[in-house]
């Protein structure tokens, strides 16, 4: 099927207008008053005539359309079902022709997107047959916005246009946004629907195709962390769940990270959540103990590998830090905190060595020098400019480190 010209359609939408401008005539006798039945007549033309001025209005500005889209939509509702796919049409074409973006596309992309999404409304899965019969550049586009919006509502029915699409031009490139679109237009309906959406799909791996869904109240949160824990990151939903069950979203993410295996990463995207959830509910400090609380059931170096990667993310407050520390058992405290000081991108935590009895801090900077591979003979910072000694003397002069003590570090006692 060809575009229309943009003029052909705009006769067609908005013929009569022009006939306005012949009802003033000067001279000629007054015409009759019309009968209520041509009055009926007349107003019926016109209300047919006012949707299409409407949309040649809405047309005209870009302003408009961003101010009051409800208008746009209402406006194509009354439009036919051809004239509808014909605007569909030309404007694939006129975006397909433009260079340019910001304000001279935007409205065209509107008016695209309102005519499709339309079109989905009146047709469901039978305007996938109308865009297979277009020429195969506005077919592929076509197809591939009338699958965004069928893959949200009728996953199932779009499934055999979906492999179709894809087999034709590859799925490397759409299978991870439609997977995305699927469970989340799915999880609106339930969790039975999420799991059936993710069962249509092979070879996609996205991280989190639940992001920014929305759950009823009754989502069964549960059921999906069984489902996909340690296959998807469920970071999210686990945040909603922890907001309406908190100690039920911490026990299904601690049983995961009992059984963690290659996906570990995303137990401990969920760790995070939960703690943010737990912060914003109960305040930083309450949050961050409630935090390693739930960790208690692991081994000390498993706890400390997690609150680990948690400080790498640099959430804490220096008395958030601080809380973290003093929130373990006090004979894991020095090596984290050694941890700590070894983390690239987490920062300096004086807060953290503040925790520690002044013997282990001792123990604790001498094996900070050790390994950071560079000699225990200059802990002063008296030999270079480096960051490194930089830190070392802040050190000193932070713990007002006596010349007794700097040996100790340096010699390990």
């Amino acid at each position: 099927m060809k575009a229309l010209p943009h003029a052909t359609i705009a006769l067609a939408l908005f013929a009569g207008g022009a006939w306005g401008g012949r009802a003033i005539r000067t001279g000629t006798p007054e015409a009759p008053i019309p009968s209520a039945e041509v009055r009926k007549s007349s107003a019926a033309r016109e209300e047919e005539k006012e949707p299409k001025r409407n949309l040649k209005s809405l047309l005209a500005s870009r302003q408009a359309d961003a101010r009051a889209p409800g208008k746009l939509r209402s406006s194509l509702e009354r439009v036919d079902t051809a004239t509808l796919k014909s605007i569909a049409v030309e404007q694939y074409t006129i975006l397909a022709g433009m260079t340019e973006g910001g304000k001279k596309r935007q409205p065209h992309q509107d008016l695209y997107t309102a005519a499709v999404d339309e079109l989905w409304q009146r047709r469901g899965i039978a305007a996938f047959e109308w865009a297979d019969s277009l020429e195969p550049k506005e077919r592929a586009t076509l197809t591939k916005s009338l699958l965004r919006r069928a893959l949200q509502e009728d996953p199932a029915s779009a499934l055999p246009w979906m492999n179709k699409y894809h087999a034709e031009h590859g799925k490397s490139a759409t299978i991870n946004e439609f997977l995305a679109i699927a469970m989340k237009g799915a999880a609106e309906r339930g969790v039975d629907e999420v799991i059936r959406a993710y069962g249509m799909f092979e070879g996609a791996d996205l991280s989190n195709p639940l992001r920014n869904a929305s759950y009823p109240e009754d989502f069964d949160f549960a059921k999906l962390h069984a489902s996909f824990s340690g296959k998807l990151g469920l970071s999210e939903a686990v945040s909603r769940w922890a907001m309406r069950d908190r100690d039920a979203a911490s026990a299904a993410v601690r049983e995961g990270i009992l059984q963690a295996g290659k996906y570990e990463h995303y137990h401990s995207e969920s760790l995070h959540t939960l703690m943010a959830a737990a912060m914003a509910q109960d305040g930083e400090i309450a949050g961050v103990e409630w935090t390693v609380a739930q960790l208690s059931s692991l081994s000390a170096q498993r706890r400390k590998e997690y609150l680990w990667s948690l400080s790498r993310r640099n959430d804490f407050s220096a008395e958030g830090r601080a809380a973290t520390i003093t929130s373990l058992p006090p004979a894991e405290r020095a090596e984290y905190v050694l941890g700590l000081l070894k983390i690239s991108n987490a920062p300096l935590s004086y807060e953290a060595l503040d925790t520690l009895p002044r013997a282990e801090l001792l123990k604790v900077l001498h094996k900070d020098i050790v390994s950071s591979g560079d000699s225990t003979e200059d802990y002063s910072g008296t030999g270079g400019l480096s960051d490194l000694n930089r830190i070392r003397q802040e050190v000193q002069e932070r713990y007002q480190l006596t010349p007794g003590e700097i040996s100790s570090i340096q010699a390990g006692r």
